[in-house]
């Protein structure tokens, strides 16, 4: 974990532990390496040490109700501008952003 306060440091910390911790990556919408490693193996490990419970909830992932939401989301800002911060150096003009959302959903050249 890089962000602080670092999740293991603060339990190490405490003086007194429930008997059990909830851990919720707000942060994340899906299951990847830093919340299946930093919370299911690391903070699970530290929650066996101190005697606690610990219990992760599942993340939405794919559950259909979260892909509606976003895409609904691009649906209504498809053809909306939207801002985008660009340093003060120049960039190469094929990094320049598009200018809508649906414009970024017709290139066919993106790399990402």
């Amino acid at each position: 974990p890089w962000i602080k306060p670092d999740v293991l440091e603060y339990l190490r910390e405490q003086k007194q532990h429930p008997e059990h911790y909830i851990f919720v990556p707000i942060s994340f919408i899906s299951e990847h390496i830093e919340v299946l490693f930093d919370n299911d193996v690391e903070c699970y490990d530290l929650c066996q040490e101190l005697g606690v419970t610990y219990h992760r909830p599942p993340m939405p992932n794919t559950d259909s109700r979260l892909i509606d939401a976003l895409v609904a989301t691009v649906r209504a800002n498809e053809d909306k501008e939207f801002k985008t911060f660009l340093p003060e150096e120049e960039t190469f003009d094929e990094l320049a952003p598009s200018a809508t959302t649906k414009d970024i959903m017709k290139e066919t050249d993106d790399l990402q």
